[in-house]
């Protein structure tokens, strides 16, 4: 009788980790970014977080050779303004030169921007740790900083290191 409970329970507690189960790939989407520049509308694979502050970070895949990030901000509005970006990650930065903050709503703003894929590698190693823009900086709680490397490291593993 304690064999049987012994084996159902081991079957029982199998069967929870397994429906626990949430891979990275099982976390792209298939979704479009339109291009703010030309309006260009263009469908790929996203990966997203949402961070403390409900700021969210996406990360598209275009086809696998072109490779975009859509970060919506909740803070350090400069709506419609021209400036450059610069993403922080650790002690590394990204400077995106002419980019916009886009106005979604009066409480959050938008940028979209392409990356090369040594600087996913950066992202991959460093994660994301800030924004500045138009002087303002964005500091990245340790938390949400962790969830964006986590995400950063799916996504190149996704896209670069799987077969």
């Amino acid at each position: 009788m304690q064999k049987q409970i012994l084996i159902v329970s081991f079957f029982f507690v199998f069967l929870v980790l397994k429906g626990q189960e949430h891979t990275c790939e099982n976390s792209f989407l298939q979704d479009t970014i339109t291009l703010p520049l030309d309006g260009k509308l263009l469908e790929g694979e996203m990966l997203q977080t949402t961070l403390k502050n409900q700021s969210r970070i996406q990360m598209y895949a275009i086809d696998r050779k072109r490779f975009f990030i859509r970060i919506y901000v909740t803070e350090n509005f400069y709506f419609n303004k021209i400036d450059v970006l610069t993403v922080e990650s650790g002690k590394w930065t990204y400077p995106v030169k002419n980019c916009k903050q886009h106005k979604i709503s009066k409480t959050m703003g938008m940028y979209v921007f392409e990356v090369q894929k040594n600087y996913l590698a950066t992202l991959r190693d460093e994660g994301m740790t800030g924004l500045i823009f138009a002087g303002a900086t964005t500091d990245f709680t340790r938390n949400d900083g962790q969830q964006i490397k986590k995400m950063c490291r799916c996504f190149y593993q996704t896209m670069f290191e799987k077969k």
